[in-house]
């Protein structure tokens, strides 16, 4: 957290982000909601950030009361096979503020068409749609969210 505190401390001296902060507002609807996550596993090797028209997924989820550690357990085997499937790094952590317990899952793909074909992958696999079922339980209904950011600079 205190590295974090440093680069946001950084940014907010540079008139430039400010400027850019100060333009991208007019594009929202609403307060602008800051995501941090600790990460706690990663599969399938190290992240890449995308280039130009990459997609970023973030998927969160909050364990239902009593369940945190089989949600966990749960999180790291998703995460795994997930990879497996995709072909694609996926990185696995907790949401450092939000919800409590929150759990999240981020993936990068190259483009919107990788992107797509990461779903169809995952779409079409028996163990990812039953490791979903079986996971199902130790989370809190509804609490599944899915964020995905497309980078346009």
């Amino acid at each position: 957290m205190a590295d974090f505190a440093t680069a946001t401390e950084t940014l907010v001296a540079d008139e430039q982000y400010l400027d850019g902060v100060t333009e991208g507002r007019q594009h929202l609807v609403g307060p602008p909601e800051d995501r941090h996550v600790e990460i706690l596993h990663t599969a399938g090797g190290e992240y890449q950030r995308p280039g130009l028209g990459g997609v970023v997924q973030l998927t969160t989820a909050t364990p239902a009361l009593g369940k945190l550690t089989a949600a966990i357990g749960w999180g790291v085997q998703i995460t795994e096979l997930v990879s497996e499937i995709i072909g694609e790094p996926v990185f696995f952590g907790h949401s450092l503020a939000g919800p409590f317990g929150e759990l999240a899952w981020i993936g990068a793909s190259a483009d919107a068409s990788a992107w797509d074909r990461t779903q169809e992958a995952l779409n079409k696999d028996p163990r990812y749609l039953a490791s979903l079922d079986e996971g199902t339980p130790n989370f809190e209904g509804g609490s599944g969210r899915v964020v995905l950011a497309r980078r346009v600079a």
